[in-house]
This record gives C-alpha cells, structure tokens and sequence, in this order.
C-alpha cells in the first residue's frame, strides 16, 4: 500500500472528525458523552439542610461554622433558582435585588433579611445567637425554599384496567403528577 493512501485516509477521518465536532458544538451538545442533568436547585438545598439538622450543628458551639454553612445553602439556592448572583453580593444586595424583581411575598423577603443579617452578626460580629435563633434559621431555611421551589412534573404509571391478573398483561400510560412538598 502507497504511503499516500494511508495519509489520505488518515486526513478524511481528520475532516470527519472536525466536522462531527463543529455540528455537536453547533447543536449545543457534548462531544462525547451525554452530560447529567443538573438536579433542582431545591432538592440540593434540602438534602445539604438535612444533612444540617442530622449533624445538629445548631446545637455546637461553632456558631460561626453553622451560620457559615446556612447561609451557603441559601446563597447557592438563590443562585440556581433565581438567577441572583447571590454568592457573591452582601445581604444588602441580594435583599435589594428580590425587591426590584418582585418575586417572592414581602413577609419572606424579611424573614430573608432578618435570618442574613443575623448570619452576618454571628460571623462578622462574633454575635451569639440564642439556641432558639439557630433552629429558627435552620427551620426559615427550609420554609423558605419549599415555598419558592419550582414544582417539577413526575411521571407515574396507572393501570387501564380496573383488578389485573397476575397472567393479563398490564397496559399502563404515562400520566403526570405534581410531586408532593416533602419528597
């Protein structure tokens, strides 16, 4: 075999190659393999409040570190479900911010400022919060994304038929639920 038909196999899966990229790119996929989807913004934020209230970290005496990691929470579930760069902004601001949108009531908005503004104490002030302020953080911090959270549509299987047997196939179609607060 010339040595020229190998390169020019060789350049053809080249071109190929450059092309499959430039129409994945265009089609705004992955390369290769096919990226997970991102988990909603809520369901992150009760798992890491969960994993809170098992560690009970109200209840140490690193009242820095729980107020730290509170307001983490609610900073980075901001973010994903708003949009707000809230990680980066000061209580101020995200405060601020929620006013000129206008997209959560007026009494959580507060509840949000008087919770960041008690974080900020305790980190920034060495302020020592009462027991009861910490578990009321820890209890605002789920109230407040279980009351902002987007509900996302489940898809469940319901039977057609009313007392299937155990020898009849089962026909089933897709109906969608909304998924109950708390799952």
């Amino acid at each position: 075999m010339a040595p020229w038909i190998g390169g020019s196999l060789l350049l053809i899966g080249l071109i190929a190659f450059v092309f499959y990229c430039i129409s994945r790119r265009r089609k705004n996929k992955p390369l290769f393999f096919p990226a997970k989807p991102a988990e909603p913004a809520h369901i992150v934020a009760l798992r890491e409040l969960n994993l809170i209230k098992t560690e009970k970290l109200w209840s140490t005496d690193k009242h820095k570190h729980y107020h730290t990691t509170l307001t983490n929470i609610i900073r980075q579930y901001i973010e994903s479900r708003f949009g707000l760069y809230a990680m980066e902004q000061t209580t101020d601001e995200i405060i601020q911010s929620f006013r000129n949108e206008n997209i959560i009531s007026k009494e959580l908005l507060s509840e949000l400022s008087d919770n960041l503004s008690l974080s900020d104490l305790v980190k920034f002030a060495r302020y020592t919060p009462q027991a009861s302020e910490n578990e009321a953080g820890l209890n605002f911090g789920f109230k407040f994304v279980n009351q902002t959270k987007i509900e996302v549509p489940v898809e469940v299987e319901v039977n057609d038929e009313d007392e299937p047997s155990g020898d009849e196939e089962v026909k089933s179609k897709n109906v969608v639920e909304p998924e109950k607060p708390g799952e």
